[in-house]
């Protein structure tokens, strides 16, 4: 399904375009320079770390779900990537109400893309949008709602007999597509790690997180998580 398109989203956050494979302490880094432009199979770079993603996180997609998820990371990491921009709940809201008012293959097309940024915002931007004030169950909500109309229309044209029927996978197990993409997320901050200071970055993230993947990620590199006691000061 998704191969039928030549651009995919990126995400735009405060005006800024970033890199959705961004990551460290504030879950974003500069697009420049992009982490991918010298790797030569990006496909086969985030069909190891889907895979490594799913085997840590025990939910188990279709095949189709997650080559969907694959295709999903690594064209949004290509320089040619469309730009969703991202300002809080309204946007996504508005986004919802157009494709909703738009007919055909336009109202198909708007659906798949919101609810492909929501996903792809969702997995690697979710504190960013906390700070911001945005309800991530909500916006999770209006992602997950975009893929069941998406799957909606090609049921209603017989589309998805010819097939698995990929959106409504990903619609009834938005969260845990989420979390799958969550795992890519510190996984590559884990790989971004190059000195100190982001060392330091990745070792906060786990103080917000407190995520026992990202303390698995940092007992790797020699850095033993220390939870604090409650009480203790």
């Amino acid at each position: 399904m998704r191969n039928n398109y030549q651009c995919e989203p990126a995400v735009v956050v405060d005006d800024t375009h970033w890199w959705f494979a961004a990551s460290g302490g504030n879950g974003l880094m500069p697009p420049s320079p992009n982490p991918f432009e010298f790797a030569v199979d990006v496909d086969g770079f985030f069909r190891e770390l889907v895979g490594q993603a799913i085997s840590h996180s025990g939910f188990e997609p279709s095949t189709a779900g997650a080559s969907y998820v694959v295709s999903l990371l690594a064209d949004s990491a290509k320089p040619n990537a469309s730009t969703i921009n991202v300002m809080g709940e309204s946007s996504f809201t508005l986004m919802l109400a157009d494709a909703m008012e738009s007919h055909g293959a336009t109202r198909f097309e708007k659906l798949r893309l919101l609810g492909d940024g929501v996903l792809y915002v969702s997995g690697f931007f979710s504190e960013h949008l906390e700070r911001r004030g945005v309800a991530p169950y909500y916006v999770r909500g209006l992602g997950a709602t975009a893929y069941r109309s998406a799957a909606s229309m090609l049921r209603s044209v017989g589309a998805s007999s010819a097939g698995p029927d990929v959106f409504a996978e990903l619609s009834q197990n938005f969260e845990r597509f989420v979390q799958l993409i969550n795992v890519v997320s510190e996984e590559l901050s884990a790989r971004a790690v190059r000195d100190d200071a982001s060392l330091l970055d990745m070792y906060e993230r786990w103080l917000r997180l407190q995520s026992d993947h990202l303390a698995d990620l940092l007992v790797a590199k020699g850095v033993l998580p220390q939870r604090k006691t409650p009480g203790v000061h």
